[in-house]
C-alpha cells in the first residue's frame, strides 16, 4: 500500500466517525417550493401552441366538412346494411360515451 491509499482510508474512517446529522426543519422543502417551475410553464406554452396550431389546421383544411362527410357515409352505410335493426338510442348512447371518453383522453394528456 502506498501512502495515498493509507491517507484515503484514514480520511474515510475519520469522516464516518465524525458524521453528524443536521436537522432540516423543512428547509429543503421550502427551497424546492421557491424554485421557479420553468418546465411546467414551458410545457403549458407548448401544449397551448400545438392545440391552437391543430385547431387552425383542422379548420383551414376543411376538417369539419371532411369529418361530417365520413360520419354521414358511415351512417348511410349502416342504415343500408343489415344493421338497420339497431336501436337508435343504443347507437346514440354509444356515440356519446365514445365522444366523452375521447374528450377526457385529450384533456388528460400532459
Amino acid at each position: 500500500m502506498d501512502m495515498m491509499e493509507i491517507d484515503d482510508k484514514a480520511l474515510c474512517r475519520f469522516m464516518k466517525e465524525q458524521k453528524q446529522e443536521v436537522e432540516d426543519k423543512g428547509f429543503s422543502r421550502r427551497v424546492i417550493n421557491r424554485l421557479p417551475n420553468r418546465g411546467q410553464k414551458l410545457s403549458t406554452i407548448w401544449v397551448t401552441f400545438c392545440s391552437i396550431l391543430g385547431v387552425t389546421l383542422f379548420l383551414s383544411l376543411n376538417g369539419l366538412h371532411i369529418l361530417l362527410n365520413i360520419l354521414r357515409d358511415a351512417f348511410i352505410s349502416i342504415m343500408q346494411s343489415d344493421l338497420a335493426n339497431l336501436d337508435p338510442k343504443a347507437v346514440l348512447i354509444t356515440l356519446i360515451v365514445l365522444g366523452g371518453l375521447g374528450v377526457y383522453r385529450v384533456c388528460s394528456i400532459e
